[in-house]
């Protein structure tokens, strides 16, 4: 059985690389709220979410959201078909990602 300071090791370690893989997606869906002069608090309440989780997302610390947030985001963010495209291809790419490590 792992100690308390292996385990948090390890912990630290998967958090640093999930915010290598997430980083893109969180960036990409702050841009487009801030492009809306919408707080990160405003979406958060709009998707129903903690403005913890969102800020974590954006900040690259959790992974993208299930499929069905991700189509409310891009209503939200009124997002065009291609902007809804690449928020769908920068999450897929990220369990791409994980699913190999």
């Amino acid at each position: 059985m792992l100690g308390n300071r292996e385990h948090a090791n390890i912990l630290f370690s998967i958090l640093r690389k999930n915010r290598t893989m997430t980083g893109e997606f969180g960036k990409f869906i702050e841009a487009k709220r801030k492009a809306l002069g919408m707080t990160l608090c405003g979406l958060a309440a709009e998707l129903n979410i903690a403005p913890a989780f969102m800020s974590d997302i954006e900040k690259g610390h959790l992974y993208p959201p299930q499929k069905e947030k991700l189509y409310e985001m891009a209503a939200i963010l009124k997002l065009n078909e291609e902007d809804t495209n690449t928020i769908f291809d920068l999450a897929a790419g990220v369990k791409r990602e994980r699913h190999a490590s």
